[in-house]
């Protein structure tokens, strides 16, 4: 996972990435999930910068990962949506 603060001054996740393994000495990885700023705006009456965004999925799981998540108890039901990522 990756954390930043965003501009108004929020802190929160912006990447969750899965490793995939080592390649020529460099780390192997794919974006899971993407934090995606659609905007920044100001409120008006305040003048505190919003940050306006939402969760996007860019990959699927790899087989691996859902071995992983299924052995701690998920169901192949909750990883269906997020094994069909780019494949509609």
């Amino acid at each position: 996972m990756y954390q930043e603060f965003l501009p108004d001054g929020t802190r929160r996740v912006t990447e969750i990435i899965e490793v995939l393994g080592v390649k020529n000495g460099a780390i192997d990885y794919k974006t899971l999930v993407e934090f995606y700023v659609q905007d920044n705006i100001l409120d008006p009456v305040t003048g505190e910068k919003k940050v306006i965004g939402d969760f996007i999925w860019r990959n699927p799981l790899s087989e691996k990962l859902q071995q992983k998540m299924l052995k701690k108890g998920a169901t192949r039901r909750e990883l269906t949506p997020y094994i069909r990522i780019g494949k509609e």
